[in-house]
């Protein structure tokens, strides 16, 4: 079989096996923020205690990226994905079993550790394999994979939620996910594919599109971090950083905007899919418009089109409204993420780019541990609509820092057209 076929298998196995990984991976988080508001009132909690629920469980996941990527590259790809996978489902199954605020946050940071393995290795697999002219288009499949999960798991956690509790829902995603874990790990390793083959593009290599390979990347730090070029880098993590807080926030507090509103379990889940299903629809749109034009004018857009989204949220009333509302919102509030994962593919080392993601995912995942802390004590002291008017003020930060970007990327520079 001629090369290029076998690499297009290879990629395409690798992107089905990390799709379906990230559709569990993000669908459990999702689920046990949908969940939230449920959670503090069985445990009678405040906003900002309940915020600190879902910030330990992302401060866990984003401390344990850089060791777990460093973990993957010495024991292999599929047993760090397969394992964390496992060890996310058994803490889910815990948490659901927390009788008190100290139990579910220990077992909340504990899910997230597990978590933290999936963005920087299976974000590298599949931008290492891809042909960066079409980088944008298999991130953007991988990106949509993950809001499947953020969609599908909320709306089937509220279902079980409202016929047999939050706990009963817990147990019962977190369950799928252990046993998918185990599915991956045996699957991979009896096809022989343990690990993916991240080193097929050798250091010196002479490479057909044209891309700078590993040889040819800057040296000292930077390079042995897998960062290509540090500035640009540096300058799309902060732009990430401040995406992230925004969409955090308003993952997790529109559960309690819905409760305030009157809104039950099965309500709130499929609300919150919603969302998401709008998120999926625009990572897959904005992954081929980064193709199309480039990051900057996609991030310039979405985030002036989030910033008054969130703002909007607050006045639309009615079941139908509030529903197409959301899905819209969904567009704006999630697509920007594919045009940020790959524009920051441009400054990654195709041979360390686990570790540089390792950087990337913990800088804007700390960001979403961290937003939803703050946003939880502005609620307690201005209540939930300050939480919104105060993160889409924040957003409006974004445009202004995607000028201190090159015009083009490298990628788009060697290749010749994006």
């Amino acid at each position: 079989m001629p090369q290029g076929r076998v690499l297009h298998a290879r990629l395409t196995s690798a992107l089905a096996w990390a799709s379906l990984l990230h559709v569990w991976n993000d669908g459990l988080t999702a689920a046990l923020t949908a969940l939230l508001p449920f959670v503090a009132r069985d445990l009678h909690l405040d906003y900002a205690r309940a915020a600190l629920l879902r910030s330990a469980h992302i401060a866990a996941l984003s401390g344990a990226q850089i060791p777990l990527a460093g973990l993957a590259a010495t024991v292999g790809d599929t047993a760090v994905l397969g394992a964390g996978l496992v060890w996310f489902g058994t803490a889910i199954i815990l948490f659901g079993s927390a009788a008190t605020f100290a139990l579910a946050l220990l077992w909340g940071a504990l899910a997230g550790a597990g978590a933290g393995a999936f963005h920087p290795i299976g974000t590298h697999q599949i931008s290492a394999m891809a042909d960066p002219r079409s980088r944008g288009r298999a991130l953007g499949v991988l990106n949509f994979a993950g809001d499947v999960g953020k969609f599908a798991f909320p709306a089937a956690a509220g279902a079980v939620a409202a016929f047999a509790g939050w706990r009963a829902s817990l147990v019962t995603v977190g369950g799928s996910a252990a046993v998918l874990g185990v599915i991956y790990m045996r699957a991979r390793g009896l096809a022989g594919a343990g690990t993916p083959p991240r080193n097929t593009r050798h250091a010196g290599d002479p490479r057909p599109d044209g891309e700078p390979g590993p040889a040819r990347t800057a040296g000292g730090t930077a390079h042995r971090l897998g960062v290509r070029d540090p500035w640009p880098f540096a300058v799309m993590s902060i732009i990430a950083v401040l995406d992230q807080a925004g969409r955090a926030v308003a993952m997790t507090f529109l559960p309690f905007l819905l409760v305030a509103r009157g809104f039950g379990e099965a309500a709130v889940g499929v609300m919150f899919a919603l969302l998401l299903v709008g998120g999926g629809i625009g990572k897959l749109i904005c992954g081929w418009l980064t193709d199309a034009v480039g990051e900057r004018p996609v991030i310039v857009v979405t985030e002036i089109a989030m910033a008054a989204g969130l703002i909007g949220l607050l006045g639309v009333r009615g079941h139908a409204a509030l529903a197409g509302y959301l899905v819209l919102l969904g567009v704006l509030v999630n697509g920007t993420s594919s045009a940020l994962n790959t524009g920051v593919a441009a400054f990654v080392d195709s041979a360390r780019g686990s570790r540089a993601y390792g950087i990337y995912f913990t800088c804007t995942f700390a960001s979403s541990a961290l937003a939803p802390a703050i946003g939880g004590m502005i609620a307690n002291r201005s209540g939930l609509d300050a939480v919104f008017v105060a993160f889409a003020l924040g957003t409006l930060l974004v445009p202004p820092m995607t000028f201190l970007l090159p015009r083009k990327t490298p990628t788009t520079d060697a290749a010749g057209r994006r």
